[in-house]
Order: structure tokens, then C-alpha cells, then sequence
């Protein structure tokens, strides 16, 4: 069941300009893998050394993150939106 997923601006460059692409999955987690395997440019920046999600980046379904749900075991529907964003940190 494909998802849209929106990346961040500065990733676009790796899906050819696009804001966003169609991946399957049936978890975030699904979907989150799937996207680095289509786009492998993206892996090193989606995945740290030890295989987990970069600590900087901050992933929602429609508009709820994932955090506050199930995180990578969240599950996604067919249509549904699926954004990374990259947090903002400084003084």
C-alpha cells in the first residue's frame, strides 16, 4: 500500500527535485526502510552507525508524530502522509 512521503527540502536534490515520492510499506518503519533502499543516497542520512533513525530527524503520519504513537512500529494506510522533517537546534 504506497504513502506519500514528504522529505526536507535540503533531500530533494536525492529524489530528483521531487517534494515527495510514493513508497509502500504497512509501518512507518516499512515505509522509512523502503524509501533508503529506492533512494540509497538517503540511507546515511536517515540511518546512524547503529541502523536507528538519526536522532535529528522528527517523522509524522498525517500530522501526529510518531512518537507519540507506536514510532517506527506505527502503522500506515494506503493515502496516508508520511513527512520527515529535520529539527532545528541552536541559541
Amino acid at each position: 500500500m504506497p504513502v506519500t512521503v514528504r522529505v526536507p527540502p535540503p533531500w530533494r536534490k536525492y529524489l530528483d527535485d521531487r517534494r515527495e515520492v510514493d513508497v509502500a510499506g504497512a509501518t512507518v518503519g516499512e515505509v522509512v526502510s523502503n524509501l533508503a533502499a529506492e533512494f540509497p543516497s538517503l540511507k546515511k542520512r536517515i540511518y546512524g552507525g547503529d541502523g536507528r533513525l538519526v536522532s535529528a530527524l522528527a517523522v509524522f503520519v498525517n500530522q501526529d508524530s510518531i512518537g507519540r504513537m507506536a514510532g517506527l512500529e506505527t502503522p500506515v494506510a494506503d493515502g496516508d502522509r508520511v513527512t520527515i522533517l529535520m529539527a532545528i537546534a541552536g541559541g
